[in-house]
């Protein structure tokens, strides 16, 4: 019902305050939607929920909030590509002369994504936070949680992710 009224009050005909529309290109090959979306994203949380005890440790240290804006932004794009969607189904007009076309929407939010992907990439294999002053209560933290566990796995694991920072710092010092 809301939908429909939507479509009935957004028309071709009607301009509103020098703003046009015109009919939706339903021909016009789709990039970036919702199934692509879902398929990727399952792949993409599977991987990350059977990455190692060293992985989640190097995400968890990163300087900013790294899994909570990762999860903000996925959302987003997911809802962003449901609405898509739907307007594409329904039919509803777009802006004329618009500066950013609906395949180009696809586009950004296809980058978008790629574009977390990347960033967690970044830091669990390519660049891992080391210790510092942005990240050490969440180290202390972490550490102390894996030491409490008193798994000698993870505990070997995470002493080499300290061992990693110590050698960063030491080598710092000497070359001062």
């Amino acid at each position: 019902m809301f939908w429909s009224e939507l479509g009935d009050k957004i028309s071709v005909d009607n301009c509103f305050y020098n703003i046009c529309f015109e009919t939706i290109n339903t021909e016009a090959g789709k990039f970036f939607g919702f199934s692509e979306y879902l398929a990727s994203l399952a792949i993409m949380v599977l991987a990350w929920n059977i990455v190692d005890v060293r992985y989640k440790f190097r995400l968890h240290m990163a300087p900013f909030r790294l899994l909570k804006t990762s999860f903000y932004i996925m959302s987003f794009i997911g809802l962003f590509c449901v609405l898509m969607e739907i307007w594409l189904l329904k039919g509803f007009p777009v802006i004329k002369n618009s500066p950013v076309a609906f395949e180009d929407l696809q586009i950004i939010l296809a980058f978008t994504y790629l574009s977390v992907f990347v960033l967690w990439i970044r830091f669990a294999f390519i660049k891992p936070s080391r210790f510092g002053k942005r990240n050490a209560e969440k180290y202390v933290g972490y550490v102390g949680d894996i030491f409490i566990s008193r798994n000698a796995d993870s505990i070997s694991v995470i002493l080499d992710e300290i061992l990693y920072s110590c050698l960063l710092y030491t080598s710092d010092a000497a070359d001062e």
